[in-house]
């Protein structure tokens, strides 16, 4: 029996443009959205899912609005209905609640349903503009960060961990930006962001997703003068999650040609210098390609992705055309000279790519780089190649020589690359992948 209680209205942050309609989402992770949040709540769905939906609070993980109270979530960017087909769905959700105004709104993202099997799914978007339809929740964080293997599919107990898990991050990070001593604010915040990620190869972002508690970290020391300790912060994020920048190009190219900075401070730097909406110098562009010879493959593979934009480059309308001779000239001697002592497998992969890019000629190049590697009998492979093609396929041959059977899991394929995850059936290690093109042989690799 439901008490008489008073209705909170939620408003929704975006204005709807009809059911049909919704801004496109952007994704954010838990912590983000518990720093975001002035409420994190259980519910109980009290009407059919849709606009104007009851929900009666269950659990109060934060906030002041407590069990029993009666909510009105408009719902209107929201659907169950997925292309697939409807979602059957309990009356269980969770909701993430932000001040606005006199009322409530739903933060971006910070709604999840949990089906019939007890799973708990969150909300994409299918097509843009469209609605919001529900996906399975993975594993937080690296759910929303598009890392492979993190979308195995979170019961309510393991999401309930988790978002506990995220509240407690998101309060040691308010506690952090709020810590007068700058030193032991940079440690606190660095703390909670963890250690440096890797970066060589994170694919791009699919979907756009902004890391709140690393953008919060980042403003924070950037806005105090704590250069080092911002690009400390990008270190820590994923590629592609930050919305703010550092705009001292001269300083950060110090910074990534410094021999004695950490490598990971010095690719953070570059990606700021490069990432810039400030186009690069020719200068610029040639410093940089000395890293190439770095001790750091991970500092080698960003320099590449650095020149990932050939046409990029300042220049007067008349002098573009000689700064991009000069480039691609001085781009193939660099990798030229570089090709036949590079030993780190991602490493070549870039530097098969920015050969194809900048059109240089590299006289010991092969035509393809791959990189594989197994867990059990998962197989991931990346691969970039020089020419444009039509396409190119992964094969496998087992211990006995024989193919093995490969069911592609997640593949995707460009003009000159691509990458994929494959179940590879029983199949005996050790493995020889094989990357070809109608039955010519591209690359080849082999695993233990």
């Amino acid at each position: 029996m439901i008490r008489s209680l008073s209705l909170v209205g939620v408003l929704l942050a975006a204005t709807l443009a009809g059911r049909a309609h919704a801004a496109l989402m952007t994704h954010t992770d838990l912590a983000s959205l518990a720093l975001l949040s002035d409420a994190v709540l259980k519910v109980e769905r009290l009407d059919p899912f849709g606009d104007g939906m009851r929900a009666r609070v269950v659990t109060s993980f934060r906030g002041p609005l407590r069990e029993g109270r009666v909510l009105v979530l408009p719902a209107g960017a929201y659907s169950l209905t997925r292309a697939s087909g409807p979602l059957a769905t309990s009356e269980t959700m969770y909701v993430f609640l932000q001040r606005r105004g006199g009322g409530w709104a739903i933060v971006p993202s910070g709604l999840r349903v949990v089906d019939t099997s007890g799973r708990v799914h969150r909300f994409a978007q299918e097509r843009n503009p469209g609605l919001y339809v529900p996906v399975p929740q993975g594993v937080d964080p690296d759910d929303v960060r598009e890392v492979v293997g993190a979308d195995v599919p979170q019961q309510v107990a393991d999401f309930e961990s988790r978002l506990r898990a995220a509240l407690a991050r998101a309060d040691e990070a308010r506690g952090a930006l709020d810590d007068p001593d700058p030193i032991g604010r940079r440690a606190r915040l660095l703390a909670v962001l963890g250690a440096p990620a890797e970066r060589r190869m994170v694919l791009p972002l699919t979907t756009p997703y902004v890391d709140e508690l690393a953008e919060r970290a980042f403003r924070r020391l950037r806005d105090a003068g704590d250069v080092e300790g911002a690009l400390e912060v990008v270190a820590r994020s994923r590629p592609g999650s930050l919305q703010s920048a550092l705009r001292d190009k001269a300083a950060l190219l110090r910074i990534a040609l410094d021999d004695a900075a950490p490598a990971h401070r010095r690719v953070a730097a570059l990606e700021q210098v490069f990432d810039s909406v400030e186009l690069p110098t020719e200068a610029e562009t040639t410093a940089v390609l000395r890293l190439l010879d770095d001790a750091s493959p991970e500092l080698r593979a960003a320099t590449l992705l650095a020149l990932d934009a050939p046409g990029s480059v300042q220049s007067g309308v008349e002098g573009w055309i000689g700064i991009q001779r000069r480039l691609r000239a001085a781009v193939g001697a660099a990798l030229t000279r570089r090709w036949d002592r590079e030993t780190d497998g991602f490493v070549r992969l870039r530097m098969i790519r920015a050969q194809a890019l900048w059109r240089a000629t590299v006289r010991n190049a092969p035509r393809a780089a791959l990189v594989a590697s197994r867990e059990a009998q998962t197989l991931r492979v990346r691969w970039e190649r020089r020419d444009e093609g039509s396409g190119a396929e992964v094969v496998v041959r087992g211990a006995d020589a024989a193919v093995c059977e490969l069911r592609p899991e997640q593949v995707s394929h460009g003009a000159d690359g691509g990458h994929g995850v494959y179940a590879v059936g029983s199949c005996a290690a050790p493995w020889q992948v094989i990357l070809r093109e109608r039955r010519s042989e591209l690359a080849r690799q082999a695993l233990p």
